[in-house]
């Protein structure tokens, strides 16, 4: 999104290392799309403003177990950072879900796309290599990658690989025969559960209004061991009671960025080099959709 909302024009170009990678490019289900994670957002601004129409939603939430636990599961002892536990009351979403106004944004781009591996990037020729493209130079280089990515493909730079961590998440999408008017977050702070969250949606789509999303969040390195990620986010949701039949839709995504920590160091001076970082991946900072887009209209 960060890339986007820079408008990018008929002179730029845009590379992009995997087609429809996105987090934000959704789930397809019955001629619509479904977001990949359960984004809210504080205000309805900044979904305005992206040619969206907010709907204001409830939220209600539900605590099992003890605070602890999470931590435990999640491997870090900075909570705050999750992205669940900054909603409290009320929150945002846009009609149709965030997939279709980050798709709509695509169309739009008027910029030619590559799409492929980075081989490497010199920034002191200011040049780079896409797959089996040849050479390419650049005057200018907005990174929106995640920094680990961009470091390990920087020539002559000072590796930062060990310094920037995140906790990867499996996020199970459960589209359920419901209707909901609220958002409903379950923290899970009991042993019985895998997830150590369960985030409950209405879906804001015309053709499956009559229905609604479940995202069970559970952390990929607690349980990489023992696997059967799908399962255990059908079992968490049965005994819950959200089920009471058979999700019409299951989609799971492992997402490696699910919460950013460590310290970005070894980065000063790209500016020098034409080099701009930008956006919650590009910047290693946990940013909603919101942030992102009032720090590139900050700039």
């Amino acid at each position: 999104m960060a890339t986007l909302l820079n408008n990018p024009g008929s002179e730029d170009l845009v590379i992009d290392i995997w087609e429809g990678g996105s987090a934000l490019y959704g789930w397809d289900i019955l001629d619509a799309c479904v977001d990949r994670l359960p984004l809210l957002v504080n205000e309805s601004t900044c979904i305005k403003e992206l040619g969206g129409e907010p709907i204001e939603t409830n939220i209600i939430t539900e605590f099992h177990g003890v605070e602890e636990d999470i931590i435990k599961k999640l491997g870090t002892t900075d909570l705050s950072s999750f992205w669940p536990f900054k909603f409290v009351k009320k929150a945002y979403l846009p009609e149709g879900g965030w997939c279709n106004l980050f798709r709509r944004k695509i169309s739009k781009i008027r910029g030619k796309r590559v799409f492929g591996e980075i081989k490497y990037i010199d920034p002191e020729a200011r040049e780079l290599r896409v797959s089996w493209w040849k050479k390419l130079r650049y005057d200018s280089l907005l990174n929106t990658l995640p920094l680990d990515y961009l470091m390990k493909k920087l020539r002559k730079m000072e590796p930062v690989e060990d310094k920037l961590k995140s906790v990867p998440l499996f996020i199970g999408s459960l589209i359920l025969r419901s209707r909901m008017d609220e958002v409903r977050i379950y923290y899970l702070g009991k042993k019985k559960f895998s997830s150590v969250t369960i985030v409950h949606l209405p879906l804001l789509t015309p053709r499956l209004q009559d229905f609604s999303i479940a995202y069970v969040i559970i952390p990929y390195i607690a349980y990489r061991n023992q696997g059967a990620f799908r399962e255990k986010a059908l079992s968490d949701a049965k005994k819950l009671g959200l089920l009471n039949k058979e999700p019409v839709f299951i989609r799971g995504y492992f997402e490696k960025y699910g919460i950013l920590h460590g310290k970005v160091s070894g980065s000063a001076g790209l500016e020098r080099y034409g080099i701009t970082l930008a956006g919650r991946l590009g910047k290693w900072k946990e940013l909603g959709i919101c942030d992102v887009f009032k720090e590139m209209r900050a700039e």
